[in-house]
């Protein structure tokens, strides 16, 4: 029952404004929504807390790993309906979402639930157990069984505690991906993943060094780095669905948990790239700036660029809107990152960066591997591919020349947008679209961008549910996201090709559209972020 009367209104006045509830004995819609996002989220929080110490004790085949995410997909609900406050914290209108008048879209839901929980449960089985091939996002791909960008991550942080060593040395990698070298003795322990190179920035190297001081298993890592990634993920969409409010954010409640068994996020987990961390912070980022604490804005932004690089571009939107203070707190915490990463790495890891990695990615050696072969060509979804894209076709004599130019066009393109972007006012939702929308263009900055950079486009896409108001619209809607996520159905080299470029086109233009349109929701006098909207 909600709290009311002049008094209580005033009490609830701070909760609300970020959209919490104050509601002492949340409904059963309620309840059924934190279930499934206490379900999704439980098996990760579970197995990081028992995989490492059991393998280190050596109990891990104490409870199979199978039962034990069976367990643990039942225990979210039960916590649930042991301590209602979890559920009292969602908005009090999805108290109604069990009533008969949305029993159909009920059912989707739930049939989408309970799929994304089976999905989520083999992806945290594999991540527990390398050995459990058949959990695999698809067990009869070897490069994806075996390939973790974590090795790369870890093996940097290792290198770096040898002040001679380089770690962003290409000899540990100069073979292609198909046919890698034996792994060296610094990385033997990663067996039977292949050894991945380092690109990131130095500061980067803070992360895995923390790590290594949590376990020296990679297996435990890979658990670790995988979970904290989906649980930092889902407390940002929970974060932003708070700040919304109204309809757009009951949506971000209803659709995240779904979203969790989109291949693109399950790809990003079982490879251990920071990628899907990077857009969690980007969208604290959002929420921080809505709530004008700059200083919070600043230090999230400059974490996550000194990271990925491409959350740069951010800082224009910023500029763009006068936030000034938000831009200086973003510097002022990108030194300190930076002084930080000296004092921990030492400078020899910075010379490198500066002189070794980065005139290699300029003249293309360190990124060989991206025209290597046919899948690597049709993965790659940056403008800088397209060249290989149309050369695999037989259309023309593409090349690198031609990749460089198409990428420094686009550098050109990207950051006008990101100005454009930048006056772009509206709702708060319109405000998240345009800022998803503008981080996505950023990554595809990037020579390599394989598919799971994709990942922003979930949360661009949660964020356009709330205009969602018709049979069409669903269409349009599912129409987007099968189109621009789910794995090409095509077995022929030349195919998946040519479909990868027809997509990333579609993409390019879809990202503009949301990118630089207008505000729906002004024009029509519509507001999909308020908290009086009643419930579909």
């Amino acid at each position: 029952m909600a709290i009311s009367g002049s008094t209580s209104s005033l009490a609830a006045e701070p909760w609300s404004r970020y959209g919490w509830s104050v509601s002492i004995a949340p409904g059963p819609g309620r309840r059924v929504v934190a279930s499934l996002w206490a379900a999704a989220a439980m098996p990760f929080l579970v197995l990081s807390l028992w995989i490492p110490p059991a393998r280190a004790h050596g109990f891990l085949g104490a409870i199979p790993i199978p039962w034990l995410v069976g367990l643990c997909l039942l225990a979210g609900p039960a916590l649930v309906l042991a301590w209602p406050a979890l559920a009292a914290r969602l908005p009090e209108d999805l108290d109604d979402w069990l009533a008969p008048s949305n029993r159909k879209l009920l059912a989707v839901w739930a049939l989408g639930g309970l799929f994304a929980l089976f999905s989520l449960g083999r992806m945290a089985v594999f991540l527990a157990d390398p050995g459990e091939v058949s959990c695999s996002l698809d067990p009869e791909q070897p490069f994806l069984v075996h390939h973790s960008c974590l090795t790369a991550y870890m093996h940097g942080a290792i290198l770096s505690t040898d002040p001679t060593a380089n770690v962003y040395d290409l000899a540990y990698v100069e073979e292609a991906a198909d046919t890698p070298p034996p792994l060296p003795p610094t990385a033997a322990h990663f067996a039977p993943f292949t050894l991945d190179a380092y690109g990131y920035p130095p500061p980067f190297l803070l992360l895995p060094r923390a790590l290594l001081r949590v376990t020296d298993s990679f297996f435990s890592q890979r658990l670790l780095f995988a979970s904290g990634s989906l649980v930092l993920f889902l407390l940002a969409c929970a974060s932003a669905a708070r700040e919304l409010g109204g309809v757009a954010g009951r949506r971000v409640w209803l659709l995240t948990p779904l979203f969790l068994s989109n291949p693109l996020l399950l790809v990003t987990l079982q490879v251990g790239n920071f990628h899907l961390a990077t857009v969690a912070l980007c969208v604290f980022t959002w929420v921080a700036l809505e709530r004008r604490r700059d200083a919070l804005t600043g230090t999230l932004l400059a974490a996550a660029t000194l990271a990925k690089m491409f959350p740069g571009l951010l800082g224009v939107v910023l500029l763009m809107q006068r936030r000034f203070r938000a831009v200086g707190y973003t510097a002022l915490a990108a030194a300190v990152i930076c002084v930080l990463s000296v004092a921990v790495l030492g400078t020899r890891v910075w010379s490198d960066f500066l002189f070794y990695h980065l005139p290699n990615v300029q003249s293309g050696d360190a990124l060989r591997f991206m025209a290597g072969t046919t899948r690597e060509i049709a993965f790659n979804v940056a403008p800088f591919g397209i060249p290989f894209k149309l050369g695999a076709l037989g259309l023309g004599d593409w090349g690198w020349p031609e990749a460089r130019l198409f990428g420094n066009v686009y550098t050109i393109i990207v950051g006008v947008l990101a100005v454009l972007a930048g006056r772009n006012q509206g709702s708060a939702q319109h405000r998240l679209t345009v800022w998803s929308a503008v981080l996505l263009l950023a990554s595809l900055r990037s020579p390599n961008a394989p598919p799971f950079v994709l990942t922003t486009l979930l949360v661009l896409l949660l964020a356009l549910a709330a205009e969602v108001r018709s049979p069409r619209g669903v269409g349009a809607f599912v129409g987007a996201l099968v189109t621009f996520t789910a794995p090409l159905p095509i077995t022929d080299p030349g195919g998946q090709v040519a479909a990868s470029l027809i997509r990333t086109l579609a993409l390019y233009a879809f990202l503009v559209w949301a990118a630089l349109r207008r505000d729906p929701g002004a024009a029509s006098g519509t507001s999909y972020s308020t908290t009086s909207a009643p419930v579909e």
